[in-house]
């Protein structure tokens, strides 16, 4: 695809604005259960200007529904925050999400991220029933994730007993239980094979760029072929100062994910409204007239 040099000068966002995802017909799904998606970001929703009537970090649900439209991704992750209860507004994102063409993962968190999400905190099973009583009115629901299974202490906790009990809850109303992994080897196969519906292989390497086939074609090897596997891209630095994929970098390498593996998981990703876009590019476009005026004189 050409891209003109305004749209790469805009945010990684803009990129997908320009259509380089595909849509949610090109995934598939064994019978039984929902298909992940191709394409799936992970990022903070907008919220509503706090007001005398208002709770303080409600969630825009339609401003939210058309950042996710603008990004032209086809499933989107709703994070149930630590020391927040968002199952309210989780309740009413569903069916908004659903009447647009949404698919939807709910992000629980593993203990080392401080499994305190309101109101279960980290009983799990509960959230599991919780869940799936979601997933039987909602069909856009897919996927329960937790992420950073393998770091840690987390599989300590989170161990085959447990995410077989959660899966044979989410499993009849055809959601899937699917986990973050850095690496996923044969020993964590040999224990989680028939406890997990997929998994998403963070890389990590964003400076090696000529290691991205090996990981791509490593994670899908290592995995039985039942379960799906999505590679997770960071879209801003897994810890302070570390590096970045340019979006050019970016682009190519999604390419090669929805190629090699199942799918894309966009992490930290950020939402962007049309309006913004639209924005951000004027400015660009004033700037460059400015530029160009003055390297005229």
């Amino acid at each position: 695809m050409n891209l003109s040099l305004p749209l790469l000068s805009l945010p990684f966002t803009a990129l997908l604005v320009a259509g380089l995802l595909p849509t949610q017909e090109e995934a598939s799904s064994p019978p039984g259960l929902r298909a992940l998606g191709r394409t799936i970001c992970f990022a903070r929703p907008f919220l509503l200007a706090p007001s005398p009537v208002r709770l303080v970090d409600r969630i825009d649900i339609d401003r939210t529904i058309r950042g996710i439209q603008a990004a032209r991704v086809d499933s989107y992750v709703f994070h149930l925050e630590a020391d927040r209860n968002r199952l309210p507004e989780l309740r009413e994102f569903l069916p908004a999400a659903q009447a647009k063409g949404i698919s939807v993962w709910v992000r629980i968190l593993p203990p080392t991220l401080g499994a305190n999400m309101k109101p279960h905190l980290g009983d799990y099973q509960a959230w599991a029933k919780t869940l799936a009583r979601l997933g039987a009115k909602h069909e856009n629901l897919v996927a329960v994730y937790i992420p950073d299974l393998d770091f840690g202490r987390n599989r300590r906790f989170l161990n085959a007993h447990t995410l077989g009990a959660m899966r044979r809850v989410l499993n009849p109303v055809h959601v899937r239980l699917v986990a973050g992994v850095f690496d996923p080897t044969p020993q964590f196969w040999k224990q989680m094979e028939q406890e997990l519906d997929g998994i998403v292989c963070t890389w990590v390497q964003a400076k090696e760029l000529r290691n991205l086939s090996t990981f791509l074609q490593g994670s899908r090897a290592l995995t039985p072929k039942s379960i799906p596997v999505i590679a997770g891209y960071p879209c801003q630095g897994l810890a302070p100062g570390k590096h970045v994929m340019t979006p050019e970098v970016m682009t190519y390498a999604i390419r090669q994910a929805l190629h090699q593996v199942d799918g894309v998981f966009l992490r930290d990703f950020v939402l962007r409204s049309p309006s913004n876009t639209a924005t951000d590019r004027k400015r660009f476009e004033a700037a460059s007239k400015i530029f160009l005026q003055q390297k005229q004189r």
